[in-house]
């Protein structure tokens, strides 16, 4: 029998690259959206987070085997705790219990920033640091996950780039701006360290947790640390057939924050061969 998979927020950015790569896997995966429509299929399922009867009515239609929950309100724009409590906190404690009621596996993608955004390094003994609101109704969401379902996967994601990937993280706009031809700005002296982890990595390991049923809590991080001016020269040498990148405000100086992996889960790949795997696509 083909596991049955459900994937919230399968139309944003991680949820539909992760689509993509289970594309031809022994799974039967069904799509979690905000909206039926009229070009919604047979394996689009209604999951408005905002609204809970939609989610409390799935366990009445389906049985998942998985359940992926990679939907969130995100807090990049100013959103108050108020503003993202139900999408991210109720919402994700409403689909635990549907999952604990069908027997599903649960794999839900927390944020490594419940160590704190302010913090330089964070590893698996760091202690949580909720200093911004969508940082705690992350961990708030998984405390109430752990209470209905202690066998959840719960992964603390750091920042995940790729093609199309998100503007608030600036690497991808670095990114779109060369595939556009246009020169990335370095805002700084860009020494500060980071360890993003390239999307297609990231769907690897959520497949592997899925294939390995893993349980607990994990970082998700890239394998190596570089400074943003290193990122930066890479995107114009792989990008832009090595043109240089426009500087500004050469001064000024951000933080590290690198974040230590997990070494239970799958590795990724150096951000040289992301970019070149980002090319390839671009150019298809």
């Amino acid at each position: 029998m083909m596991k049955k998979v459900l994937v919230t927020g399968a139309t944003g950015f991680i949820g539909s690259n992760l689509l993509e790569h289970l594309v031809g896997q022994d799974l039967e995966v069904y799509r979690g959206v905000r909206q039926l429509n009229a070009n919604s299929d047979e394996f689009d399922v209604s999951c408005d987070l905002a609204d809970l009867s939609s989610i409390s009515s799935i366990s009445e239609n389906y049985n998942f085997d998985v359940i992926v929950h990679l939907a969130s309100a995100i807090g990049w724009s100013g959103q108050s705790y108020e503003d993202m409590f139900v999408s991210n906190v109720l919402a994700t404690g409403a689909l635990g219990h549907i999952a604990c009621q069908m027997g599903s596996d649960f794999i839900f993608a927390s944020a490594a920033l419940v160590h704190g955004k302010s913090s330089d390094s964070i590893n698996d003994l760091s202690q949580i640091n909720l200093d911004t609101e969508y940082a705690r109704t992350k961990y708030e969401a998984e405390l109430l996950l752990k209470s209905i379902l202690p066998e959840a996967c719960i992964l603390r994601i750091g920042g995940v780039f790729g093609h199309h990937g998100p503007s608030h993280l600036g690497i991808n706009r670095s990114i779109a701006e060369a595939i556009s031809g246009v020169a990335p700005v370095l805002y700084g002296d860009g020494e500060n360290l980071r360890n993003y982890i390239y999307v297609d990595d990231l769907t690897l390991i959520i497949s592997d947790v899925i294939a390995r049923e893993i349980s607990g809590t994990y970082l998700i991080a890239g394998q190596e640390a570089q400074s943003v001016k290193s990122m930066l020269q890479e995107i114009c040498d792989e990008l832009l057939n090595g043109r240089d990148f426009v500087r500004e405000n050469d001064s000024a100086h951000f933080q590290d924050q690198i974040i230590t992996p997990s070494p239970e889960l799958l590795n990724g790949r150096s951000f040289r061969s992301a970019l070149a795997s980002i090319r390839g696509k671009a150019n298809k």
